[in-house]
C-alpha cells in the first residue's frame, strides 16, 4: 500500500482530476476523497468491503482508509481530494468511521453539485464550502458508523507517514516505535489492531505495491526496481512479488505491456 504524503499536508487543499478507465493501487492519504462517476463504473476497494460506483453516483472515502479503485470494463470518473480546513464542521469522522464509499443524493443536490462542483474548474471559496458540505451531508445520512479513537486515527497518520517516508530503508518495527516514542511490543499490537496485519507483512506489500509503480517504468530493470523498493535481494523481492501478486515482476511487467490491463484490486494471499 502507497501512503500519498502530498494528499495529506497543507492548508486548504484541493485537487481535482478526470480520469478515464479509473484504476488506482492500493494507497492511503489523510485527506477525504471525493469520486463522481460520469460514465461507466469503477470498483471501489476500501478495507474489507468492495463496492460498485455505476454513473450518476458519488464516493467518499474518509481519511486513512486504505483504498483502490479499478475499472472492470470503461469509466470517466471525477476526483477530488480536500483537506478538512474547507469543512471545519465536519466533524464525525473524529470520531466514527465507515468503509462504505458509495452514496446517491437526492435529485436537486445532485444537480447542483455537478453543475456548481463537478462541471466547474474555479470555485468561489463559499461555494466550494456549500457544495462539499452538500455531498458530506449526503454521505453521512447514507452509511453506517463505527466508534474509533482519536488518538488511534493520529497514530495511523504517524505509521503511514513514517512507513512512507522509510520503506526503502531496512527498517523494523522497533525501530518505528522508538522513533514514534512507545515501547516495541505495545505499538506491535496497536499496529495489529489498526492495519489488520503485523508489521513485516504490511511493509512488504507496501514495498510490492511500490515496486508495482515503478515496473511500469522499462528503464528501470528489475533489480533497480527491488532495491529502489527498499528489498535487500533480488529474491527476496520475487519471492514477495509472487506471493503477493501471483506472477514474477518480469511477468507482472510482460503482461501490463502487452494488455494493459489494470491490476486486480485484491493481491492474492502471502505465500508462508
Amino acid at each position: 500500500m502507497l501512503y500519498q504524503k502530498h494528499n495529506s499536508v497543507g492548508s486548504y487543499y484541493l485537487q481535482t482530476v478526470v480520469y478515464n478507465r479509473f484504476s488506482f493501487t492500493l494507497h492511503a492519504h489523510r485527506f477525504p476523497e471525493l469520486i463522481f462517476v460520469l460514465s461507466g463504473a469503477v470498483e471501489i476497494c476500501c478495507g474489507s468491503r468492495v463496492e460498485t460506483a455505476k454513473a450518476g453516483q458519488f464516493a467518499l472515502v474518509l481519511g486513512n482508509l486504505p483504498h483502490a479503485y479499478r475499472t472492470p470494463k470503461s469509466s470517466k470518473v471525477w476526483v477530488t481530494v480536500f483537506s478538512k480546513d474547507w469543512v471545519p464542521d465536519f466533524k464525525r469522522d473524529e470520531a466514527e468511521t465507515s468503509e462504505q464509499t458509495v452514496f446517491n443524493c437526492d435529485p436537486a443536490t445532485q444537480a447542483f453539485l455537478v453543475q456548481r462542483l463537478v462541471n466547474q474548474t474555479e470555485h468561489h471559496p463559499l461555494e466550494l464550502r456549500a457544495c462539499l458540505y452538500a455531498a458530506l451531508a449526503n454521505y453521512e445520512k447514507s452509511v453506517c458508523w463505527q466508534p474509533i479513537s482519536a488518538a488511534g486515527q493520529d497514530l495511523q497518520h504517524r505509521i503511514l507517514l513514517y512507513i512512507s517516508e522509510n520503506y526503502k530503508d531496512p527498517i523494523t518495527c522497533a525501530g518505528m516505535a522508538a522513533y514514534l516514542g512507545y515501547e516495541p511490543h505495545y505499538l506491535s499490537r496497536r499496529f495489529n489492531k489498526l492495519f489488520g496485519s503485523g508489521f513485516c507483512e504490511f511493509l512488504s506489500r507496501y514495498r510490492v505495491d511500490a515496486a508495482r509503480e515503478l515496473l511500469g517504468n522499462r528503464a528501470l530493470s528489475v533489480t533497480q526496481v527491488a532495491f529502489e523498493c527498499g528489498f535487500q535481494s533480488v529474491r527476496s523481492f520475487n519471492r514477495a512479488f509472487k506471493g503477493l501478486t501471483g506472477v514474477s515482476p518480469n511477468c507482472y511487467r510482460e503482461q501490463a505491456r502487452q494488455t494493459g490491463a489494470p491490476a486486480p484490486i485484491h493481491s492474492a494471499p502471502p505465500v508462508e
